[in-house]
């Protein structure tokens, strides 16, 4: 899936995937230098944190939201970095929870939805 990353790349699911990667991804207009870290793996759902991103008209970020695989895959473009630093999974571990279900739809498509939804409050 991800060719050449293989071999730098250790604690990956058989995907290629990896907590604390960073991708760029198919955003929408004017938010091009938005990314997405991959924050949770786990079975067919990746868990993903979206930065940089315009939220009720202003600049924001995402700290959970959880994607299919199939999803999160046809999303990305490319890999831009991997990060190695602390993830905050409070957001997941809500999610875990309340058992949560993932979406299904484009990283651009959930950052419209969660825009409609803080936006309407």
């Amino acid at each position: 899936m991800f060719k050449g990353f293989k071999s730098i790349f250790s604690n990956k699911d058989k995907s290629g995937l990896r907590v604390g990667q960073v991708f760029k991804y198919k955003t929408r207009p004017g938010e091009e230098n938005s990314t997405v870290m991959v924050i949770k793996i786990k079975d067919n759902t990746i868990h993903i944190k979206i930065n940089d991103v315009v939220i009720n008209g202003k600049k924001n970020g995402i700290d959970h939201s959880p994607i299919t695989r199939e999803a999160f895959v046809k999303s990305i473009t490319s890999l831009k970095d991997v990060s190695e630093g602390k993830i905050d999974l409070t957001g997941y571990e809500s999610w875990k929870q309340q058992q949560g279900g993932a979406f299904n739809i484009s990283i651009a498509q959930i950052v419209d939805l969660i825009n409609e939804a803080v936006s309407k409050k």
